[in-house]
């Protein structure tokens, strides 16, 4: 856990615990916050915002540990509280899901939770720290390799010829010892510099991607795009290019860049509506979004309407569908740069979901 404790998210969501409830809190709350994984954050993700689902039995039955009474039902509000604790501590911990989770659910404020307790700041500085240490590299020392100095001709000489088998077992003993620690070096070595080739990669993919201007998944110039639909294609495009957990601390600037340059001049607001019926028809299978989308309509809700969309048909077909399913409408609206964000971020969290 960083930076709270129990007492103080209570009390600033305004709840009075009973005495003896945080203390019967805090064990199963350790217990879980290990054994955290996707689908638990988004468990968490839904309880936090108090967006309706189905009861996540592993949250209930966690907390039940120590006071039979839990409930979530009657406990809605507290057990938003423990969501928010648990979320903090899995960003603490460096996992990535927990910090988009948490910011593709808002879609840029356009959702909040119930409780006054605001993680959207937790979770940009999370993901951020996590670029950044993604992208720190060995420096040379580190990445040197160097052969032990064991005594290892000193002991082969001393054998050679000999029957003395207990030597031979103390020189293979060395020999093992040898390679064990030069094998660590190899390995360290060939990690750090698997991960450089990885960021050079996507560098150089987005860099090419954005001098180019021109759609990796519609494969068309990002200029013939409509407007309003055009920030959603470059979120998309920028995501797909991302082989990291997170990929660049800059990538909004990135897209700034790139939606500013590809128009005359940006609209103010773009609506989901209108980003939707900004793209033609038969480039909806192109957008390639994940399967796995369907599962986290609440979570991911600007590339749901995109799916129910091309499930159902133009608008507005898709309307009722998607509102029931996201909990959004198609009338919400985003900034130019949000929506190209949210677009990026959503894409990013789909293709972690396995």
């Amino acid at each position: 856990m960083s930076g709270f404790n129990f007492a103080d998210r209570y009390r600033a969501a305004g709840l009075n615990p009973a005495p003896g409830i945080i203390g019967s809190r805090e064990k199963p709350f350790l217990k879980l916050k290990d054994d955290l994984d996707v689908g638990k954050l988004v468990d968490l993700t839904r309880l936090y915002y108090e967006v309706p689902s189905a009861e996540p039995s592993w949250f209930r039955v966690g907390f039940s540990d120590g006071d039979d009474s839990f409930s979530l039902v009657d406990n809605a509000r507290e057990a938003a509280v423990l969501a928010s604790c648990l979320l903090s501590s899995a960003i603490a911990a460096g996992d990535p899901d927990a910090g988009l989770a948490i910011l593709t659910t808002s879609a840029a404020g356009n959702r909040k939770p119930k409780i006054p307790i605001d993680l959207i700041k937790e979770a940009k500085e999370g993901l951020a720290s996590q670029a950044v240490t993604t992208r720190k590299r060995l420096d040379r020392d580190e990445n040197r390799l160097s052969i032990p100095k064991n005594g290892i001709t000193t002991a082969v000489d001393q054998i050679a010829g000999s029957q003395e088998w207990v030597k031979y077992g103390d020189v293979l003993k060395t020999l093992t010892k040898t390679d064990i620690t030069l094998a660590t070096q190899v390995e360290r070595a060939i990690s750090s510099l698997t991960a450089e080739v990885a960021l050079l990669r996507e560098e150089g993919d987005m860099l090419w991607w954005y001098v180019g201007g021109w759609s990796k998944c519609l494969e068309l110039p990002l200029t013939d795009l409509k407007s309003p639909v055009l920030p959603v294609v470059a979120g998309i495009d920028l995501a797909s290019m991302v082989l990291t957990e997170t990929g660049p601390v800059s990538f909004s600037a990135i897209l700034h860049k790139a939606i500013h340059g590809s128009v005359k001049k940006a609209p103010p607001k773009v609506t989901i509506q209108e980003a939707v019926d900004g793209l033609p028809e038969d480039a909806f299978p192109k957008l390639h979004l994940a399967e796995k989308l369907s599962s986290v309509p609440d979570i991911c809700p600007l590339l749901t309407a995109f799916a129910k969309a091309c499930e159902i048909g133009k608008s507005p077909n898709w309307h009722v569908a998607y509102a029931k399913a996201s909990g959004l409408t198609a009338s919400t609206s985003f900034s130019f740069l949000d929506i190209a964000v949210q677009a990026y971020r959503e894409f990013l969290f789909t293709t972690r979901l396995g």
